[in-house]
């Protein structure tokens, strides 16, 4: 029941800024009644603040299942074909493209949603990395940034390329070193080479 009440909500979202959503418009397209949606919901905003939790535990559960068990990234053995973001991301494709439009109201600030993401599980923090507390916090910034960066490029700039391509470009951009910090340390040179 819920589900069909979040997803009621998204839809009309998609359609029309929050402000011109009522609880009635939401009852009517979940096809509940209105009072069984107050058992649920206190009103518009509490059903988005559901929605904004399960995007948040969603996308914790994709990157931890992706990392769980891998000691070391191999960027050229194969075994991460998709980045775990993005292939949440093209499932819930419609919350993200929502959210992200900065024309309509509510407008998510992705920025806390990523850093609440990537602060929530130990084993999302760079391999072999002894971090302080402060080098901890600026390396959540710094994945919340590129993660929106990336994501905000796909939905507006290439929303028809599929999340390999995208993840491609992505791995292309790491193998460059040009993000060799989000996995823990910079590559001896002589490793490099």
């Amino acid at each position: 029941m819920t589900t069909d009440i979040k997803q009621a909500l998204l839809a009309m979202l998609g359609e029309r800024d929050i402000r011109r959503v009522t609880m009635k418009d939401i009852a009517e397209r979940s096809h509940v009644s209105r009072g069984t949606l107050y058992l649920y919901y206190e009103d518009k905003y509490a059903i988005l603040e559901d929605i904004e939790e399960e995007m948040k535990d969603g996308l914790s559960e994709a990157l931890y299942d992706s990392l769980k068990n891998k000691d070391v990234l191999h960027l050229h053995g194969g075994w991460q074909k998709v980045h775990p973001t993005l292939s949440f991301v093209d499932r819930h494709r419609e919350f993200f493209q929502t959210m992200m439009d900065r024309h309509k109201m509510p407008y998510f600030h992705f920025h806390a949603f990523l850093k609440d993401v990537f602060r929530h599980d130990v084993l999302l923090s760079p391999v072999n990395a002894d971090f302080s507390p402060t080098e901890q916090d600026m390396y959540i910034h710094y994945r919340a940034l590129y993660t929106y960066a990336i994501v905000l490029y796909w939905l507006n700039e290439e929303p028809g390329a599929s999340p390999e391509a995208i993840s491609g470009q992505v791995w292309d951009l790491i193998s460059q070193k040009r993000f060799y910090w989000l996995f823990g340390r910079r590559v001896p040179e002589q490793e490099e080479k």
